[in-house]
C-alpha cells in the first residue's frame, strides 16, 4: 500500500447535477480525492469506514472501486441530506409530493385548516397598495427584536411587493409570547424534561425561530404526525428546508450575496 505524498486535485462531483433541498448544507468535496486515497491504502473488497460522512462522494467511490462502505453521522439531518443525493435514491414523484402537500395544508383541527391557521398568523397589509394581504416573510432586526420589514404577494397588485412594517404588524408579532405553548411543546418533543444537557441545547436550536414561527412550527408538525407515512416520507425533505429557511441561520438576502460558505445547523 502506498502512501500519498502528492497533491490531489480533484474534478468536480458527478452527484453535483442532482438538486436536494438539504443539499445546502454538505461541504463539496471534488471527485478523485477519495478514489486516490482509497486505491492507494485498500483492496478491492474490503470495508471504508466514513465515521462522519458529510458526502455521498465517498459512499460512492468506494463503491465504484469494488469496496464495501460503512457511513455514519451523528446528525440525522447530515444523514437524510446524503441519502437523497445517493445516485440510487428512491425520491417521491412529484404528484406524491403535491398530493401530501395538499393532504396537509388541507387538514381539519378544531374546524380550521391548517392552511387557514397558518394565513392568520402572517396576515398584513400590501405596503405599495395597503389593501390586505398575506406576508411571504418578515424580516427581523436583532438588536430590535422585531419585523422592520416584509414580503407580500399582493393579488390587488398583482405582485411581490416589499416594505417597512407598520404598527399592526408589530402589534401581530407582539402577540406571540417567547415561551408559549408552542414552544414547550415542541421543546418537549426533541427531548424530555430528565435530560438536562440535551435539552439546554435543544433550547439553544428553538432559540434560533421567533416565537410566532414557533406557533406556525408547532401547527405544522402536529398536522404532519397525523399523515401517512408515505406521505410524511414524501415531505420530509422539504419540512426540513422550510426549517432551516425561517430561522435565524438563513440571513436575509443570502441568496442575492451568493455565500459559498456551507451553512451550519447552529444559530450564528
Amino acid at each position: 500500500m502506498a502512501e500519498i505524498a502528492y497533491f490531489v486535485p480533484g474534478r468536480s462531483p458527478s452527484w453535483a447535477v442532482r438538486q436536494s433541498p438539504l443539499q445546502i448544507y454538505l461541504p463539496s468535496m471534488p471527485a478523485g480525492v477519495a478514489s486516490a486515497y482509497i486505491q492507494a491504502t485498500t483492496q478491492p473488497g474490503d470495508l471504508i469506514l466514513d465515521p462522519f460522512c458529510q458526502t455521498p462522494q465517498v459512499i460512492c467511490e468506494a463503491l465504484a472501486l469494488g469496496r464495501r462502505v460503512l457511513a455514519a453521522n451523528f446528525n440525522p439531518v447530515v444523514i437524510r441530506a446524503v441519502e437523497l443525493l445517493l445516485p440510487w435514491a428512491d425520491w417521491p414523484d412529484l404528484q406524491a409530493v403535491g398530493t401530501a402537500f395538499t393532504h396537509l395544508a388541507d387538514s381539519v383541527a378544531s374546524n380550521e385548516t391548517l392552511r387557514a391557521r397558518l394565513a392568520a398568523h402572517y396576515v398584513t397589509r400590501c405596503p405599495t397598495c395597503k389593501k390586505p394581504a398575506q406576508a411571504e416573510y418578515f424580516v427581523w432586526e436583532r438588536d430590535q427584536l422585531e419585523p422592520v420589514e416584509k414580503c407580500v404577494r399582493c393579488k390587488q397588485c398583482n405582485a411581490e411587493s416589499r416594505g417597512p412594517t407598520d404598527k399592526d404588524d408589530l402589534a401581530l408579532a407582539g402577540r406571540y409570547e417567547a415561551r408559549s405553548l408552542p414552544y414547550w411543546l415542541l421543546l418537549d418533543r426533541v427531548v424530555s424534561a430528565e435530560h438536562g444537557d440535551e435539552r439546554e441545547r435543544a433550547a439553544g436550536v428553538l432559540a434560533a425561530y421567533t416565537p410566532r414561527a414557533l406557533a406556525a412550527i408547532s401547527d405544522i408538525v402536529i398536522r404532519f404526525d397525523a399523515l401517512p407515512k408515505a406521505e410524511r416520507d414524501a415531505l420530509r425533505p422539504l419540512l426540513l428546508e422550510t426549517l432551516a429557511t425561517c430561522s435565524a441561520i438563513h440571513p436575509h438576502e443570502e441568496e442575492q450575496l451568493r455565500s459559498p460558505r456551507p451553512r451550519s445547523l447552529k444559530p450564528p
